[in-house]
């Protein structure tokens, strides 16, 4: 994946606004219940992050409740990683269930204008 280029230029020429965007649907017993949003905005050069500008993360859908807690970071390698986990919850026959999904994407060594984001179950 590679991120929209931001337009926004630093100081310095050769710093980029970047914004890595990933959109995965929910399914429960094979039904699409929504979806989990992960953004991350970061300046970079041609091979590092240099800079993180924000980091978000939500889920839209029905029958779920919960909250999500974000965290981002730059490696030593120049990688810049955001981590968003939902801690969700909802009721089936009177039962509560909870479980939690973390969201992460990780900018590329050596080319942050390309990314990976998964999408697991902690």
């Amino acid at each position: 994946m590679t991120v929209a280029d931001g337009g926004g230029v630093s100081a310095r020429a050769a710093v980029k606004s970047y914004l890595a965007k990933d959109v995965v649907n929910g399914t429960f017993l094979g039904v699409t219940v929504g979806s989990f949003t992960n953004e991350f905005k970061y300046n970079a050069n041609t091979s590092n992050v240099t800079s993180i500008l924000s980091r978000k993360g939500w889920f839209s859908g029905f029958g779920l409740s919960g909250s999500t807690n974000a965290s981002q970071y730059i490696s030593s390698t120049g990688r810049g990683t955001c981590d968003v986990v939902h801690n969700l919850s909802f009721v089936i026959k009177g039962s509560p269930v909870t479980f939690n999904k973390q969201h992460t994407i990780t900018t590329n060594s050596g080319s942050p204008v390309g990314y990976k984001a998964t999408l697991k179950t902690v």
